[in-house]
């Protein structure tokens, strides 16, 4: 098997040979769904395994308006935690909302535009445009605008018109008017007396320029506001569902302001000159009147100063003359804001000590708000709640406030909304150039325009199916039909089942054809499946709605992977899923169809497994046929799924041995990697699910030529339990005079 090593000199060598390596197989029934879904992730989705998380995520209740996928999910889960979802929609549409900062009026607006069909990921952020004036138009006045494509500018124009109002919405239909020129797509909305917001396409490229208000008295001061656009918001998915979820922003966090108190000993007299230096700034008043006077006129230069929010003389009650301080609160939240030197009172005949005091530190404001989700139907409660900011920086805890971070990424991120921010919006905050905290809205702010789109047909399924084609990123061993019966569908699913070779499709008879003829014909004449990989179960199941009490029929493949996963807990994944032991589908209150026992030995050729209702037990499966139409051991679902199992099972593991070399210990390995799963399944009492094994992988199989091609040839040998579908029972009758055991051997003979 292995060299001895060479030594160079007299010593120990030490080599491991790990013969310990072992298969890793999936223990639990897991099953895959493919459907439609009132909201839901539409991509791939592991669930948790609680039902009240699917529900959060998939729709609360049931709706067979558009399909059994939901029905079909929650049946299975009763019985296995472990499930893969795919929603499929059809032209369903993202809500979404855009917040946007109007500096003219410090306040935070938020806009609607159509919905999207795409998510935050793939979705680009549409550009937004404000126009200001910081006055009304006047009599005279001609406001006007060019837009640009980059080849031909067009401008928009008015002339003032009876008031303010008219001829800024006249503006703004120019506007709309000119934007038409260039394409289809783009608007122009008045957000206010003083904003006009323009909206532009995805598909458009526009420039604006030369705004302006020319003749007339006076005219006011106009902008063009690029960088307005802070972020948009997402619904988590698309449909309907969104436009009842909107959000709040407040606790924006303000910061401190610094506080300080100017302080004189006493009186100022004639001639006394008080001065000081507002962050270099020099600030002085002359004696005028009175001290009083005086003192109150310093305050109000203080008061204007740029850096300062307010000075106010601190009066004595009932005093004269002896108002001696003067307390200052700085413009900007922060610290160190302002900064006050030189300090004096200077001139006249007498000069008083002054002095100023620092009475609160400022603190620079943290950017942080608080982000609030409501449900239309519920304004008191958020349904979630984040503390975030428009920055990335961290919180005291060490953790990323960043809104997107939070929102989108986090282990606590929303289960209903998605963030995209502007690239600028990442070192912006909600406050103004002086630091004063902008408006927001008091009511919530609806996302809108989400859309459940179209129904889904077959080809939508049908790609749905072929999303999940890679075995090794989405392990699954069951898939559940859903009531999706199109022969289309059906076929992708078997498909699909032996391309991946580990899972077998579980699907339902068509409700409309369930009567036994019409299935038997349906099964001989157009469901042309020949297939091991796909088993076929009637009649439709009644079950009672767990939220709601309603008693509906849907179809069975739901309840029937909930067999299917009862089995395996009882059997270790080996046994049959059918009969009275294992078969019971503990779901169901009812079946649509009662099959007589000749109408069941028209399906159990054909190989249509049939739900009985037998009294005092309930539903059970009576049937494990799989699609094949010859007759061999794989006809058996259980032999299916073990077989599946061990080829899954070594395949994986002999992955480890590509590269290696291909010598007789490389083959002895990958033999021993296969007896550590099939030994363990040749248990006496057969329960394990297989009689016997024989694994090849020698110089028998293994020739020169196989060596030469750079292949390993693997052979595996399998004799898989078979389980009795049948029992002959004989009664024998004899002579009184005639010893048993006489007649046993002849019977038997």
């Amino acid at each position: 098997m292995t060299g001895l090593p060479i030594f160079l000199r007299p010593s120990v060598k030490i080599t491991t040979l790990d013969l310990t390596q072992r298969v890793t197989l999936i223990e639990s029934t897991t099953g895959a769904i493919v459907g439609a879904f009132e909201r839901g992730p539409v991509k791939p989705t592991y669930q948790s395994g609680l039902d009240e998380d699917f529900r959060r995520l998939y729709g609360s209740v049931a709706n067979p308006t558009i399909g059994f996928a939901h029905d079909t999910s929650t049946s299975f889960m009763t019985q296995s935690k472990h499930l893969l979802v795919n929603r499929v929609t059809k032209d369903a549409k993202y809500s979404k909302i855009s917040v946007l900062k109007d500096a003219v009026n410090n306040s935070l607006v938020f806009v609607d535009g159509p919905g999207t069909s795409g998510n935050y990921e793939e979705e680009g952020l549409e550009s937004h445009i404000l126009l200001t004036v910081d006055a009304d138009l006047l009599t005279a006045n001609v406001i006007s605008l060019d837009i640009t494509d980059g080849q031909t500018v067009e401008t928009a124009t008015v002339t003032y018109a009876s008031s303010h109002t008219s001829t800024w919405n006249s503006f703004s239909s120019a506007i709309q008017v000119t934007l038409n020129s260039f394409g289809l797509g783009s608007t122009a909305t008045v957000l206010n007396s003083h904003t006009i917001l323009i909206r532009i396409s995805k598909t458009m490229s526009l420039e604006f320029s030369d705004f302006e208000v020319t003749l007339g008295a006076s005219q006011a001061t106009t902008d063009v506001v690029e960088n307005a656009h802070l972020f948009d918001v997402f619904a988590e998915n698309p449909g309907a569902w969104a436009n009842n979820y909107g959000i709040t922003i407040d606790n924006i966090d303000p910061g401190i302001r610094q506080r300080f108190r100017l302080t004189i000993a006493g009186p100022l007299v004639g001639g006394n000159v008080i001065s000081v230096n507002v962050n270099g700034t020099p600030v002085s008043s002359t004696y005028s009147t009175d001290s009083d006077t005086t003192l109150a006129a310093f305050a109000a230069l203080l008061d204007s100063n740029p850096n300062i929010e307010s000075a106010e003389v601190e009066e004595v009650p009932g005093a004269s003359n002896n108002d001696r301080s003067i307390l200052i609160i700085a413009k900007k939240p922060g610290a160190n804001t302002v900064s006050f030197t030189d300090l004096a009172v200077t001139n006249g005949a007498t000069q008083v000590a002054s002095v100023v005091t620092s009475v609160m530190a400022g603190v620079d404001p943290d950017h942080s708000f608080r982000l609030r989700v409501f449900e239309r139907s519920n304004l008191n409660i958020p349904v979630e709640t984040f503390t975030v900011s428009l920055k990335r920086q961290l919180d005291s805890m060490g953790y990323q406030q960043n809104m997107e971070h939070v929102v989108n990424r986090a282990s606590t991120r929303s289960l209903n909304i998605r963030v995209l921010q502007t690239p600028e919006s990442f070192t912006d905050s909600l406050y103004d150039i002086d630091g004063t905290i902008v408006i927001v809205p008091s009511t919530v702010s609806y996302l809108r325009n989400g859309d459940d789109g179209l129904s889904v047909t077959s080809a939508e399924i049908r790609q749905g199916w072929l999303d999940i084609e890679d075995r090794v990123q989405y392990p699954v061993d069951v898939l559940l039909n859903a009531g999706y019966t199109a022969i289309s569908v059906q076929k992708e699913m078997v498909a699909l089942a032996e391309r991946r070779s580990d899972c077998i499709a579980i699907l339902d008879a068509p409700s409309d054809r369930q009567h036994p003829q019409d299935l038997r014909d349906y099964r001989m004449f157009e469901l042309d499946i020949d297939s091991t990989y796909g088993a076929m179960y009637t009649p439709d199941v009644e079950i009672e709605d767990i939220n709601t009490a309603e008693r509906r029929y849907i179809p069975p493949s739901g309840p029937i992977g909930a067999t299917y996963a009862y089995s395996d807990r009882l059997t270790q994944n080996i046994g049959a899923p059918a009969g009275l032991n294992r078969g019971k589908v503990t779901l169901a209150v009812g079946l649509r169809h009662i099959y007589t026992d000749p109408q069941e030995e028209l399906l159990f050729p054909v190989g249509i497994n049939v739900i009985k209702d037998r009294p005092k037990i309930g539903p059970v499966v009576m049937g494990e046929e799989t699609l094949q139409s010859k007759k061999t051991v794989l006809s058996s679902v259980h032999a299916r799924r073990i077989l599946n199992r061990i080829k899954v099972g070594i395949s994986d593991a002999l992955d480890y041995q590509l590269f290696e070399p291909n010598t007789e210990w490389t083959r002895i390995q990958a033999t021993e990697l296969g007896h550590t799963l099939l030994r363990p399944m040749t248990r006496g009492d057969g329960m394990g699910g297989l009689y016997d094994y024989r694994i090849v992988c020698d110089a028998r199989n293994n020739t020169p030529d196989v060596i030469d091609a750079e292949q390993l040839a693997y052979d595996i040998y399998l004799k898989i339990t078979q389980v009795i579908k049948g029992i002959h029972v004989r009664a024998i009758l004899t002579r009184t005079g005639v010893g048993f055991d006489e007649i046993i051997s002849q019977v038997n003979s």
